[in-house]
């Protein structure tokens, strides 16, 4: 950054600096000692110039794309769905990028035991900065590569890397799914305390409890109660706690290896069965709990969706 400035730059206009070549460091990082140097920050730095604090009607957004254009990451003032937030200034603005995809959607409170934070790694490659900001748009790219000490053919890293892509896109698909069955049954509780005063109130209270209890099930099996790695020993993983040990261990290696390949298809098979158990209470259960509810003069039904299938 240093070496590109000029103070020309700093005037009215935002300006985006091309940042160095990121390298993809393989191993775990040591915290500072206090009579030692610190190293940069892991990622990609990408140093920004902004004229003026952005106001709440003028976000800042920066992304990242693949050489086909895709975007692999994307970060905002204004975060929404998908993005990261930024938190831009006036003047000198930085912004690590970790090298990783956007990250699976979440559950507040739960912890995957040996799953990598944030979303799977990039493959080395040459990547596209964007910045929108004040109305403009800049481009600039980064070189990514790959740790020096241990390169890895290119068809090996891209095996891994669908590996990684594909249960990531997994547990986002079982967080979703998740998060639709608790709203479900938020939305179940509250219409049988709406129906006590119905002629239908037991029939809908027992159609609710039955309702319920298979919600809860199919939550347990799709997700963990662990907040801390030592949950794990009290309470079992559900199938999101397999798919993120076995993400940890996709990325524990430089290649896939036979027994992650072996466990991957037992998880597929596993989640196939669970999502069409998932199906069956979205799409027959609930509406079914749905014209219980119309018949008893109830505004307000359950929505029954669809269960999103990752690509």
């Amino acid at each position: 950054m240093v070496r590109q400035h000029v103070d020309s730059l700093w005037g009215s206009q935002p300006h985006l600096y091309r940042p160095r070549p990121a390298i993809l460091w393989e191993g775990t990082a040591v915290a500072a000692a206090r009579n030692a140097g610190r190293n940069p920050p892991f990622g990609a730095l990408l140093y920004y110039y902004l004229p003026a604090r952005p106001d709440s009607a003028d976000s800042v957004r920066v992304e990242i794309l693949d050489a086909g254009g895709v975007s692999v990451r994307s970060y905002s003032s204004a975060a929404g769905s998908g993005t990261s937030r930024l938190t831009p200034r006036r003047g000198l603005n930085l912004l690590v990028w970790d090298l990783r995809r956007a990250a699976p959607t979440t559950l507040s409170g739960v912890v995957l035991f040996g799953s990598p934070n944030g979303g799977p790694i990039v493959l080395p490659g040459v990547y596209t900065v964007r910045l929108v900001a004040a109305g403009q748009v800049q481009q600039t790219t980064v070189e990514v590569r790959q740790d020096p000490r241990r390169v890895t053919p290119l068809p090996d890293l891209i095996a891994r890397d669908s590996a990684a892509r594909l249960v990531a896109s997994r547990i986002d698909e079982i967080h979703r799914a998740v998060l639709r069955l608790r709203d479900i049954k938020a939305q179940i509780e509250g219409f049988v305390a709406r129906s006590r005063e119905s002629d239908s109130a037991a029939a809908i209270g027992a159609a609710a409890r039955a309702l319920v209890s298979r919600l809860d099930s199919l939550d347990g099996q799709l997700t963990t109660r662990a907040q801390n790695g030592q949950d794990i020993i009290n309470f079992p993983n559900g199938i999101n706690g397999q798919y993120g040990f076995l993400w940890g261990q996709i990325e524990g290696n430089p290649v896939l290896t036979t027994p992650v390949r072996e466990r991957l298809v037992e998880l597929e098979s596993q989640w196939s069965t669970l999502r069409s158990e998932l199906e069956r209470v979205e799409q027959v259960e609930v509406t079914a709990f749905n014209r219980l509810l119309r018949a008893a003069g109830i505004e307000g039904v359950v929505a029954g969706g669809r269960s999103s299938r990752a690509m």
